[in-house]
């Protein structure tokens, strides 16, 4: 980020003031010098402020101050996500083989041209004969590449 930006997070770890630790210490004047050499010292000295707050509550926080900081999500949080949940992001689509699966929508929602999904994602190898064919293979060398275990 910024130099304003990384001083409002230092400000933020140290509870309105740059920490001491860095604020005295001539090795931390230039940040391209911290991320070259410094780094691992760097995420140490962070870590005990950073495992006090949960994820959600460090995002606020930094929000709040306008530090550019975000969570990283597993997949299941994000699935349970209240914002993605209420914009309808994730959508059911039927599948023969499955019954129906969650997929995640469109990023963005148009109102003159809505997303629609008609159809499941391929499954594994559905459309080899199609892709391979056009690249000049015949069914006979698409059974040979699967004894071979190419695909």
């Amino acid at each position: 980020g910024q130099g304003y930006q990384w001083k409002r997070f230092l400000e933020l770890m140290g509870g309105g003031q740059v920490p001491p630790w860095y604020a005295n210490d001539p090795r931390f004047r230039d940040r391209l010098e911290i991320s070259r050499k410094y780094a691992d010292e760097m995420d140490q000295r962070q870590a005990p402020f950073l495992m006090q707050h949960a994820k959600e509550e460090l995002f606020q926080m930094c929000r709040e101050r306008r530090i550019p900081f975000a969570p990283v999500h597993t997949m299941e949080e994000v699935v349970r996500h209240p914002h993605l949940r209420a914009r309808g992001y994730f959508v059911d689509v039927a599948r023969e083989d499955t019954g129906p699966l969650t997929y995640p929508g469109a990023p963005y929602k148009l109102s003159e041209t809505p997303c629609a999904y008609t159809r499941p994602a391929p499954r594994l190898g559905e459309h080899n004969l199609e892709v391979f064919g056009e690249l000049g293979l015949s069914p006979a060398d698409l059974v040979d590449l699967r004894r071979a275990g190419i695909i």
